[in-house]
């Protein structure tokens, strides 16, 4: 992407606006798949130890590793 900035600085910018809109999107939809998922154990009664404390909920909502991963453009 930096080669083809110096090429078309604004075609740069607009894949790059819409990588970064791409990635916020999957961000989104990974964190309210968890919640719903974690709301969905508690509701059944699931998860029965003493509530979880921050730093639990906070590895429950982090997406699983390679979920992100680079992508490459043509």
């Amino acid at each position: 992407m930096q080669n083809r900035f110096v090429d078309d600085p604004r075609d740069a910018v607009h894949t790059a606006d819409a990588l970064v809109a791409d990635v916020m999107q999957r961000l989104a939809a990974t964190f309210a798949d968890r919640e719903q998922e974690l709301e969905g154990q508690w509701n059944r009664g699931e998860y029965r130890r003493p509530a979880p404390g921050t730093a639990a909920l906070l590895f429950v909502l982090q997406p699983p590793a390679g979920h992100l991963t680079r992508r490459r453009s043509g």
